[in-house]
């Protein structure tokens, strides 16, 4: 900028006239203010300026194009100079903008009509269409740092540059802005389009799914929602839109049934686009890239062919190989993952974790702890004949005391082996007494002592450190135990006998599939596991070198055959789509049941997306029924979506056509437990205001509770209802007894299937079946193997949280109504929550106070009514495997349980008030009527589990 005014002197001795003025030179215009004028002018105005100069000042004369001229006095001469100068420099740069401007006038018209129209609402501003437009704003940007209003340009070029400079300042604002008039304008332009395309009018959530065309849309879908309907309806607004032809859209289903129905849904508005599952849109990749089709090995086309396939393989690597030192460690000593009981803090978890695994040994027997079950496996398998807890041979049984047993016997050598449960440090697990254990510890070596017989000591220590075997090995070798290792054909008739082989293969086959999906090479995953010695890293390297050996047999039968497997159609599409301009035509790519995808499946999107960029990706899933992890699903696909697919839209569809409101409350709090997941609010189109969620607890008095649930669901249901049996295995059926029911309500349809069959299934009533505590109950207990995991991701910190999302699965395939049934002797959590949180809306039947029995012993698992073969009945611990615990029922009524209060226990069936006195010596038990020599006297409860010896008379 530049100021310019007459000086002070020059007024008084200047020989040139002057006046009072002002001028300005700023960048763009000289500003002249005087008297009688207030003038702006363009440097690119000016025809001419003359300077007449004086000994010391100047006059100068400044012509415009426009015939109009003033003139500036009393300057020195080196100001007027420095005018001049300024104003041809001006010129210059304003001459470099407007060429600038003209270079990129076509882009900036383009831009800018791109702005008005985003601004008018005409169409969605998408991420990718906001980074390209600024990009293409980059070249000339520039430009919109300048004052270019004040630059003679054409009004049309202005106005766009106006409107792209709005749009430049605050993109992420200017996108939301236009996105938020696009919506209800677009929504208002597509009315009719949207009430017609399906036989009911879209929902607005539906249709607000279907308008957005940003770069990737998340459709969060809650069961029963409509989605089927959203995909149709988008594949259908695109072609309306002129967005893409039909080859241009590619659907995705995970299997045949969903991709059928959305291909039938489509075929009946006459449209034929590219809908596929994943694995089929593979197969036809790599066909067109290798110029012929794979055929699909028939061992994968069912799960039961696939592992009797990789049960054979097994058995073929343990007879033939050569690291059968290896495999025969493998299945000694690290076959079940290993926890160490100085990690849990209650008897009742580590029962709980025992339970979980099936500790049978090869020799067939149950053992109680992981540590035993090694050390009978060690014992038989090098051809040492043993006996599990065989009574010492000396009678030590008191009134006080049980027989002693031994953990181990070797009749042969006459060698009694104790496994005890003691660090280095001489102490015991948290649950267990450490006083009372190591006195019985004394007690056992002065008895062996005494009787001088020989004693063989091992430590739970030992196994922490990895050399329990070997300590073992060493000290039988001392004592003159001859080994006799069992062969490898024997050892795996031994292995088969007691389903070691199935159990490997339940590792094996989720494993290899997992490792296919991911592409992952053995040495990658050897690497992550190489750093430490803990034993889990032990127990994983020794398997992926089984696997290894495994893995390459597999692969040679494929090779052999001629065929592929699922893997290999979405790897080598992976492959051809990474590496050549294939498929670059699809301009949208619809995803369904998105929950449950995998690694794989997403990277098949993923390399498209890198093909062709303009891609634009439609998901739609719920997390709240990712229920296949095991297959290699990984949740965090879907609900870290933003992180592996980019700028994201996440939209919800949260009314449910399917169940109504009553199943909605229950199974919305159900699964909100887990706070880990996308939270959604359901609304059900259904309003009931009654509990349609029953809870079923059978008992003796239950009789055929089934045949009953059907008489009440035939007595409210129309003609031809369906009743669907759901549950967690396939022989929860096994109670079933359909000719019964269809005796009853010849005309109601009845089915059975698994949860994880029934998704995306519905039916008028639902009664899931066998809500059982157990291994293979529901929930499902079994610990993932640590083998496995490696594979997946994270696991998640809530417990039970997929099996809760399996739950949640069951709850909303019924219309009207669910039945939960538990197990008589063993309820579930999941139906002991149900039960217990009086904030559920359910109604229960014959459920009274069963869930306050906690044994007092392990502290944890629930009592169960149980009966003796005498035929009295009694309860006992749920881990009665385990846990030795028993209790008569109350006296008084033979039904109740007695609970404990401070100084009493009283009976929990509220039809009896019976009250009984706690024992004053271990205040655990209660005194209760005992037949006597002399008559009727009080015991404690606790003489046989706890050894209290208190009596009292009846007086």
């Amino acid at each position: 900028m530049l100021k310019i005014k007459p000086s002070f002197f020059s007024k008084i001795f200047s020989p040139f006239p002057h006046n009072n003025y002002s001028c300005v030179l700023n960048d763009y215009q000289i500003e002249y203010s005087a008297v009688t004028q207030d003038s702006q002018y363009s440097f690119l105005a000016i025809k001419n300026i003359n300077v007449h100069k004086g000994l010391v000042w100047s006059r100068v004369h400044i012509d415009f194009k426009d015939n109009q001229s003033f003139q500036l006095t009393g300057l020195n001469n080196n100001m007027a100079k420095e005018l001049v100068l300024f104003a041809e420099k001006k010129k210059d740069y304003i001459n470099k903008i407007i060429k600038q401007i003209e270079e990129h006038g076509e882009q900036i018209k383009i831009d800018g009509n791109w702005v008005a129209r985003a601004k008018e609402g005409l169409f969605w501003v998408s991420e990718f269409d906001k980074n390209e437009t600024l990009k293409s704003i980059g070249s000339y940007r520039n430009i919109l740092e300048l004052s270019f209003t004040k630059i003679p340009l054409a009004k049309a070029t202005i106005k766009s540059l106006l409107l792209i400079e709005g749009f430049n300042n605050n993109p992420e604002g200017f996108k939301e802005g236009c996105n938020n008039v696009f919506i209800p304008e677009e929504l208002a332009r597509y009315k009719v389009f949207f009430d017609k395309i399906e036989s009911n009018p879209l929902t607005e959530e539906q249709r607000k799914a279907i308008i957005s065309d940003e770069d990737s849309t998340l459709v969060i879908a809650s069961a029963g929602s409509g989605k089927t309907s959203l995909l149709v309806g988008k594949v259908n607004y695109l072609i309306e839109k002129g967005f893409a032809t039909e080859d241009q859209i590619l659907v995705l289903a995970f299997n045949n049934n969903a991709k059928e129905e959305i291909a039938t849904r489509l075929k009946e508005i006459k449209i034929v686009c590219e809908t596929h599952t994943f694995h089929s849109f593979g197969l036809k990749v790599s066909a067109k890239a290798h110029k012929k089709k794979s055929s699909l090995a028939s061992f994968i086309e069912s799960n039961q062919l696939y592992y009797r396939f990789i049960q054979n393989k097994i058995e073929e690597l343990i007879k033939d190989s050569k690291q059968f030192s290896e495999i025969k460690k493998f299945f000694i000593s690290y076959f079940i993952p290993y926890q160490d009981k100085f990690n849990f803090d209650s008897l009742g978890e580590y029962y709980k974790f025992i339970k979980s695994n099936n500790l049978i040994t090869l020799k067939g027997e149950y053992v109680k702890s992981m540590e035993e079950l090694e050390i009978s496996n060690f014992l038989f398998t090098n051809g040492i004949e043993y006996n599990y807890e065989k009574k010492y041979e000396q009678k030590t049984s008191t009134s006080e005391k049980r027989q002693y047993k031994p953990d181990f016997y070797l009749p042969e050598n006459k060698i009694y082996i104790e496994h005890l449960a003691l660090n280095r440090d001489n102490q015991t697990p948290p649950f267990i007494d450490q006083d009372e254990y190591v006195s019985g510890v004394d007690w056992k070596r002065e008895l062996h002592k005494k009787y001088n017989t020989v004693l063989i000591e091992t430590f739970s220590y030992q196994k922490r450190e990895g050399n329990l075997t070997q300590v073992l090995e060493d000290k039988l070798r001392l004592a003159g135990v001859v080994f006799k290792p069992m062969d490898q054909e024997k050892f795996l008739l031994n292995l088969n006998e007691q389903g070691y082989i199935s159990e490997f293969a339940k590792i094996c086959g989720p494993f290899l599939n997992l490792f296919k999906g991911k592409n992952e090479s053995i040495d990658a995953l050897r690497n992550r596991f190489n750093e430490d010695n803990a034993q889990d890293n032990k127990r994983i390297l020794l398997f992926l070198d089984l696997f290894q050996e495994l893995f390459q047999l597999y692969e040679e039968e494929l090779k052999r055959l001629n065929e592929i497997d699922f893997h290999d159609m979405i790897n080598e599409a992976n492959e051809v789509i990474l590496n050549t301009n294939c498929y670059t035509n699809f301009k949208y790519i619809l995803v369904d049941e998105f929950q449950d995808i995998s690694f794989g499946r997403a990277k098949l999107i993923t390399n498209l997306q890198k093909n062709y960029p303009r891609i634009k990706l439609l998901s739609v899933g719920d997390d709240w029924q990712s229920i296949y992890r095991f297959t290699g699903a990984d949740i965090d696909l879907m609900t870290n979506f933003k992180k592996y697919f980019g700028y994201t839209n996440q939209l919800f569809l949260t009314k449910t056509f399917r169940f109504n409101s009553s199943i909605e409350k229950v199974a919305s709090q159900f699964i909100r437990k887990n706070s880990k997941q996308i939270d959604k609010e359901i609304k059900a189109h259904n309003i009931s205001n009654s509990p349609n969620v029953k809870l079923f607890y059978p008992n003796k008095k239950s009789g055929k509770f089934l045949e009953n649930i059907v008489r009440e669901i035939s007595l409210n249901c129309s003609k031809h209802s369906k009743v669907l049996f759901l549950g967690r295995n396939n022989h929860n059926e096994e109670g079933v007894d359909y000719r019964a029911l269809k005796a009853i309500a010849p005309k109601l349809i009845f089915e059975f299937r698994t949860v994880h069959r029934a998704k995306g299934y519905e039916a008028d009533y639902v009664v899931i079946l066998d809500l059982k505590r157990a291994r293979n109950g529901f929930p499902n207990e079994m610990v993932d193997d640590p083998i496995i995991n490696i594979m997946l991701s994270e696991n998640e910190a809530y417990n039970h949280a997929e099996e809760r999302r399996l739950f949640y699965v069951a709850l909303t395939r019924a219309k009207h109504l669910v039945y939960v049934i538990a197990h008589p002797s063993s309820p579930s959590s999941f139906f002991s929550e149900l039960s217990k949180d009086n904030d559920y809306f359910v109604e229960k039947m014959n459920v009274f106070s069963h869930y306050k029995r906690v044994c007092p012993l392990c502290k944890t698992s629930p009592l169960t009514e149980k009966t003796s073969k005498d035929g009295r009945n009694f309860f006992g611990c749920q881990n009665w495997d385990l846990c030795l615990y028993t209790s008569a029922p109350c006296q008084l009524c033979n039904i109740g349980y007695l609970e404990k209060h401070d100084t009493y226990f009283s009976c929990d069936n509220k039809h009896c008030k019976h009250q009984a006195e706690s024992c004053p010596k271990c205040g655990d038990g209660y005194l209760h009527q005992k037949p006597g020599e002399f008559g009727l006297f009080l015991a404690c409860s606790n003489y046989y589990t706890n050894n209290c010896d208190f009596t009292k008379n009846l007086s």
